[in-house]
């Protein structure tokens, strides 16, 4: 639990942090203002966008 409370306060100017137990295990979504994912679709749309600006 610390570990979420320690992501949501992390990335607060960037996403929202969602969590959710089933069957015992935590399942975390990012929200931010093009929907809901989760954690690994929303690192690789943020990689795509950060290698999209870096080459403009």
């Amino acid at each position: 639990m610390r570990a979420v409370q320690q992501t949501a306060s992390d990335l607060t100017t960037t996403f929202d942090l969602n969590s959710d137990i089933q069957d015992g295990l935590w399942l975390i979504d990012f929200t931010n203002a093009t929907g809901r994912r989760p954690v690994a679709l929303a690192a690789a749309k943020s990689r795509e966008q950060a290698e999209r600006a870096a080459g403009a």
